[in-house]
């Protein structure tokens, strides 16, 4: 949504280490920026057939920045419900 895309954190370390402390002060302070939590619909089509709307796919697009941050946030509390019992597989 603002333009920016994943290949700017992987190839400027620089720009990762500023992202990083933009996370931790996110995590400490529970505040998630407005801009994080918006995304974008588009419809793709999946055929020709564009008078039909189940010929359309829905795909969301989020900032680069807030989907690193939801997937961490993902995977931390998938290894800690996991780790304590709270689900069990």
């Amino acid at each position: 949504m603002n333009g920016i895309s994943f290949l700017v954190y992987k190839k400027c370390p620089n720009a990762l280490e500023f992202l990083i402390r933009i996370f931790e002060r996110a995590w400490t302070e529970k505040s998630i920026p407005v801009s994080w939590q918006r995304a974008i619909i588009i419809l793709l089509a999946k055929s020709t057939e564009l008078n039909d709307p189940a010929e359309f796919r829905p795909v969301t697009l989020f900032n680069a920045e807030g989907r690193l941050f939801f997937t961490l946030m993902h995977r931390r509390l998938s290894d800690y419900t996991l780790k304590h019992g709270y689900i069990i597989t």
